[in-house]
């Protein structure tokens, strides 16, 4: 008996470590926090509710952990507000203060989170090219973009990005590969994700697009802040033929890089 309530008051030492930790950088970034819920049984389990008032929006979000064996822990953030101002930068920086504490922790966000980002992401895909048609369609015929090469299509996803993410760094150098390094387009930074981008041609289709990605994918694998790359090929005059085709022979894990094709309008 008397070993039993030992390993309970250690298992209980060892969340309120780890809660330690969480609120602490919850406060240090100006999130007010209280615990949720603890699982006061095998003190394996709690959910923390942060929030923070943002201009004149209340951010809220669950914090919900798990500890497993070995000193690995589950977590993730779900927000609980209508807004998600600054809960990927929160998750950030508890993973790094968790990492330092030596914990092993998984390095994304939540699944709904993850999910919710690329569908951001595919929705401006799906509608970059009636945008684009858009923007030519200005009163008294006024100057405008008109979406002519591969910087074009840069400048107008910057913009339209900037709409749904707070960290978006362009031109982000990648390390080295086969001898040289290059710049991928965008990383969020947050997000975990680099974005690249193509404007196919006639001169730039099917199989040139797909080899320069293949390039990609492997200088890719290495960057320190990319879990997902996202390519998104940008075809108005539809000169890849076969676009599902090339989607899915590219997509996919790539050793562990999350390899993810789009390639519109198709």
């Amino acid at each position: 008996m008397a070993k039993k309530k030992k390993t309970k008051r250690e298992k209980r030492k060892t969340i309120d470590k780890l809660l330690g930790i969480i609120t602490k950088e919850c406060e240090n970034s100006g999130w007010r926090w209280e615990i949720n819920a603890l699982d006061k049984k095998d003190y394996l389990s709690a959910t923390v509710y942060v929030e923070k008032t943002i201009l004149y929006a209340t951010i809220s979000a669950l914090i919900n952990i798990l500890i497993l064996q070995d000193n690995r822990i589950e977590y993730g953030i779900e927000k609980t507000s209508h807004y998600d101002y600054g809960i990927r930068a929160l998750f950030a920086a508890i993973s790094n203060a968790l990492a330092r504490g030596g914990y092993k922790i998984p390095s994304k966000i939540s699944t709904k989170e993850e999910k919710k980002t690329l569908d951001t992401l595919l929705l401006i895909f799906k509608k970059f090219h009636v945008s684009a048609l858009q923007l030519t369609k200005r009163y008294d015929n006024r100057n405008t973009l008109i979406i002519n090469d591969e910087f074009d299509v840069q400048d107008f996803i910057h913009s339209l990005l900037k709409i749904h993410f707070n960290d978006i760094r362009p031109e982000e150098y990648t390390p080295s590969y086969a001898g040289s390094s290059s710049r991928i387009d965008f990383l969020l930074k947050d997000e975990k994700i680099l974005l690249e981008v193509k404007y196919a041609t006639s001169k730039l289709k099917d199989n040139k697009i797909g080899e320069q990605l293949i390039v990609d994918i492997e200088r890719y694998k290495k960057h320190p802040d990319c879990e997902t790359l996202i390519c998104f090929v940008y075809d108005p005059n539809f000169n890849i033929k076969n676009a599902y085709g090339l989607e899915k022979d590219l997509s996919g894990k790539k050793d562990k890089l999350d390899v993810k094709v789009y390639i519109y309008p198709k």
